[in-house]
C-alpha cells in the first residue's frame, strides 16, 4: 500500500467539486500543509495527469 496518492491539483479540485465542498472550504483543502482525501494522504503534482500509487 503507497504512502501517498499523487494527484493532479486540477484533479483535487475537480473531485472536491464533484463531492459538493464549497469554495471556501477547496481553497482550505488546497491551503492545508498536509493534504488528504477521504482520510487518504495526498502528494499533490503536475508530474501526473490525474492521480496515481
Amino acid at each position: 500500500m503507497p504512502n501517498k496518492l499523487k494527484v493532479n491539483p486540477v484533479h483535487f479540485k475537480n473531485l472536491l467539486e464533484e463531492l459538493g465542498y464549497s469554495e471556501w472550504m477547496i481553497k482550505k483543502k488546497e491551503k492545508e500543509m498536509t493534504k488528504n482525501l477521504l482520510g487518504v494522504p495526498i502528494e499533490l503534482t503536475e508530474e501526473v495527469q490525474r492521480f496515481e500509487f
